[in-house]
C-alpha cells in the first residue's frame, strides 16, 4: 500500500523554486456534473487534502465529492455521483479529506459529503451498495444543545472503522465521534 498526503521536501528547493511552472489546472466541479446540473455552484473555499494511492489522487471537490485524477497530466479518472442526480444531493462544499482503504484485492474510498458517510469503489467511483443503504450511512444527529453534524467535518479510517469528526457547531472542540 503506498498512500501519500505529501511530496518529499527535497522535490523543491532553493536552487529550482523559481523554476516551477504550472503542469495543469482542474475545475472546481467537473464539467460530467455541470453538464447534467448547470447550476451547481461550487465553494471557492478549498480545504481538502488529496491522497494518492498506487498512481492515482483522490480528492473532495467544490462541492464536497471525490473525484480521482491523474497526477501528472490532471486528467479525470472518475467522478462521483451524487445519490440522485439532484441539486440538492449534489451540492455541498469542500471537505477537508478523503481516506483510503484496502483488504486483499478490494480498495475503498470514503467520505464524507452533506450528512452522509460513502464508501466507493476505487478504481470507478461507484458506491459499495453493501455499505450502509446503498453505499451510504446518514450521520445526522439532531442533540439537546442544538449542534448538528455538518458535513465537512474531517474523517479517518483506522484499521475497519471509519471515524467522523465531531458534531457541527460545539466551538470547544470536544464533540462526539462517528463510528
Amino acid at each position: 500500500e503506498t498512500m501519500q498526503r505529501y511530496s518529499p521536501l527535497s522535490i523543491i528547493n532553493a536552487s529550482n523554486a523559481g523554476q516551477l511552472k504550472v503542469m495543469w489546472i482542474r475545475p472546481g466541479v467537473d464539467a460530467s456534473l455541470q453538464d447534467e446540473l448547470p447550476d451547481l455552484v461550487g465553494s471557492t473555499y478549498f480545504k481538502g487534502t488529496p491522497i494518492m494511492v498506487d498512481g492515482t489522487l483522490y480528492a473532495s471537490n467544490a462541492v464536497g465529492l471525490v473525484e480521482a485524477f491523474d497526477p501528472e497530466t490532471g486528467a479525470t479518472k472518475w467522478v462521483q455521483k451524487p445519490f440522485e442526480m439532484t441539486m440538492r444531493e449534489a451540492a455541498g462544499e469542500s471537505t477537508h479529506n478523503v481516506e483510503f482503504w484496502r483488504r486483499g484485492d478490494e480498495t475503498r474510498i470514503y467520505s464524507v459529503h452533506n450528512e452522509h458517510l460513502y464508501a466507493l469503489k476505487a478504481d470507478t467511483g461507484e458506491p459499495i451498495k453493501t455499505f450502509g443503504t446503498e453505499g451510504r450511512v446518514h450521520l445526522r444527529r439532531d442533540t439537546p444543545d442544538g449542534s448538528h453534524f455538518r458535513g465537512d467535518n474531517s474523517l479517518i479510517v483506522v484499521g475497519d472503522v471509519a471515524i467522523v469528526g465531531g458534531l457541527g457547531g460545539n466551538s470547544s472542540g470536544d464533540g462526539e465521534r462517528y463510528i
